[in-house]
């Protein structure tokens, strides 16, 4: 019924700190049944003193049974303070943070938590939900709230989004959008699936060669529909091809009557818009790039991609490679050596194709 807990981190209230003792009511919202057959009572996770786990399961003693999840009506509902409280609690956090939380509930939990009156579930959480939950996530959401969340990412993030949605919902959901964004979306999926163009950013920095660095400066400073975050700026010429890059480091420190072109690397690596996504991640390695403009057919910038783009094709790449090595019955041996490191991942593909 009462649990006596020492808090492990700081509030999010800055009311409670590290090691502050207090107990907290089991019941007010519902009591679940514990899962554990065998555990310390009046404890939380860990045993005092000692610091062993206060319960034992089945990965530590495989005939243990563990019980089906369970939770008895509470005597209280979340209300519309409390909604205040969860959203601020999330928002407070990193997002990778707050959707771990939300994928670590429980199914019936989780759809009550995006269900509930006055949630509203941050754009940037939601992207770093992993694609089931996001799939789960849609299909409670409406269709004006899977449109607020579009608007406000940047077109990478919406285009992964809207791509996992089946045709009729997304047809919904692009008629709610600005045309502005829906247009960018549509012309976004008319491109191949594993291509450039699918995990380029349509938000990117450009100037004119001729422009000077207080120009420059001045143009950065009073445009509002710039990204909030750059590294780089594309300089263009007047078919707005792209000639080169100037950090933004090295506008800061240039004096401001230097032109831009004076000032700008020439040497760059440019991503045509149909290279295939793998390509795309073996030339950031090859070239050690932090970001690479995308060009169209016409050798016009329509886009720029970022490391973390890059990153995330990696990462899915791995997996797939994983899944296929566990398909072809490789043990659990060889895949720890891929893990560590041991085995080079491509090398190893190969040889199993």
């Amino acid at each position: 019924i009462v649990q006596p807990y020492t808090i492990p981190t700081s509030s999010l209230e800055k009311t409670l700190l590290v090691g502050d003792f207090l107990f907290v009511s089991k019941v007010n919202y519902g009591a679940r049944v514990p899962m554990t057959t065998i555990a310390a009572p009046m404890v939380h996770d860990t045993l005092p003193f000692i610091k062993k786990k206060s319960y034992l399961n089945m990965k530590q003693i495989p005939f243990i049974t563990e019980l089906p999840y369970l939770r008895f009506f509470g005597f209280e509902k979340i209300k519309n303070n409390d909604t205040k409280f969860l959203n601020k609690t999330l928002r407070e956090l990193h997002p990778a943070d707050s959707a771990d939380i939300i994928e670590n509930l429980v199914y019936e939990n989780r759809s009550k938590l995006i269900e509930l009156e006055g949630f509203n579930l941050d754009p940037e959480i939601f992207i770093e939900l992993n694609e089931s939950i996001q799939t789960e996530v849609f299909i409670l959401l409406s269709t004006e709230s899977i449109a607020n969340i579009l608007k406000r990412l940047e077109s990478d993030n919406a285009l992964k989004i809207i791509e996992n949605l089946d045709e009729k919902k997304k047809m919904k959901v692009l008629d709610k959008l600005p045309p502005k964004d829906r247009f960018l979306l549509q012309e976004g999926l008319s491109f191949p699936e594993d291509s450039a163009a699918r995990i380029m950013q349509r938000e990117f920095t450009a100037i004119p060669s001729n422009w000077s660095v207080g120009q420059t400066i001045d143009y950065l400073r009073e445009n509002k529909d710039l990204p909030e975050e750059f590294l780089e700026i594309f300089i263009v010429d007047s078919n707005f091809k792209p000639i080169g890059t100037v950090p933004s480091s090295k506008v800061l420190r240039t004096p401001r009557e230097s032109k831009m072109n004076s000032i700008m690397n020439e040497t760059q690596v440019l991503i045509p818009v149909n290279m295939d996504k793998e390509e795309v991640g073996h030339t950031f390695e090859n070239y050690n790039l932090v970001t690479a403009g995308v060009v169209d057919k016409s050798n016009k910038l329509v886009g720029m991609i970022t490391g973390d783009d890059v990153f995330t094709v990696l990462k899915e790449e791995a997996e797939e490679a994983v899944e296929e090595w566990k398909v072809k019955g490789y043990d659990d041996v060889i895949l720890e050596k891929i893990e560590d490191n041991e085995i080079d991942m491509d090398s190893f593909g190969d040889k199993i194709r």
